[in-house]
C-alpha cells in the first residue's frame, strides 16, 4: 500500500519510475495471491502482473489500486 500511496502523491515523477513501481507492485500482489489465496493463472492478479510486466503507460494508478485489493482479506 505504501508504494501505491507514494506513486499517487508524487505526480511529478517521470513515467519510467511510475512504471517501475507499477511492475514491482503488481509482481508482489501476484506472488501473494499465488501463495496465500491459491490463485493461479487466469486470475485477475496474474493479468495485472502481465500489465505491469509489459509496462502499460496508461491506467497505472488504477492498476496499482486493483492489485492492492489482494491484501484486504488479510488485514485486521
Amino acid at each position: 500500500k505504501a508504494l501505491e500511496f507514494f506513486l499517487k502523491e508524487n505526480k511529478d515523477l517521470s513515467i519510467f519510475y511510475k512504471l517501475y513501481g507499477q511492475r514491482r507492485l503488481t509482481a508482489r500482489s501476484w506472488r501473494f495471491a499465488r501463495r496465500f489465496k491459491k490463485k493461479y493463472f487466469f486470475s485477475r492478479y496474474f493479468f495485472l502482473y502481465l500489465a505491469g510486466l509489459v509496462r502499460l503507460p496508461f491506467f497505472h494508478e488504477r492498476i496499482c489500486n486493483i492489485a492492492n485489493e489482494v491484501y484486504e482479506d488479510f488485514l485486521d
